[in-house]
């Protein structure tokens, strides 16, 4: 059964408190411990790279979904999944287990591993869009 608190996605904290904060900038994501300088320094640069991107993206674009981008984009349009208007309708018409079933195919890495934050983050839209009978989120 779907749990939103269970979909958290841990990133690491770059700010100046001296106590971490328990939460993240949203709700659906949590502090697991203070960035190294690279980290944070990374971090920053790819926040950059995303706001420029998101520039020139279409507003139903699927990699306006956080972890989405290019690769995993094209295994959704290959399965007939062109925006996010259509991944909403798709998967209103799924079962829990066809829905995980769709996305551990598409968010699967080259080395067969599934892509916990975005298999996550995704979860998180369609529940946004108001899409029941979501699978349990994975665990990190």
């Amino acid at each position: 059964m779907f749990n939103r608190g269970r979909c958290s996605i841990p990133t690491v904290y770059c700010g100046d408190k001296d106590q971490i904060p328990t939460t993240g900038p949203s709700r659906d994501t949590h502090y697991s411990r203070r960035g190294t300088a690279r980290e944070c320094l990374s971090k920053g640069f790819g926040a950059g790279m995303i706001t420029e991107k998101l520039k020139n993206l279409t507003l139903n674009s699927l990699q306006r979904i956080k972890y989405i981008g290019d690769k995993y984009e094209q295994k959704f349009v290959d399965v007939g999944i062109t925006n996010t208007d259509r991944l909403v309708t798709e998967m209103r018409r799924l079962n829990a287990e066809n829905i995980n079933r769709v996305l551990c195919e598409i968010l699967r890495r080259k080395n067969g591993v599934v892509d916990k934050r975005a298999f996550n983050s995704v979860l998180l839209f369609l529940d946004d869009n108001g899409v029941n009978n979501l699978p349990e989120c994975e665990t990190f």
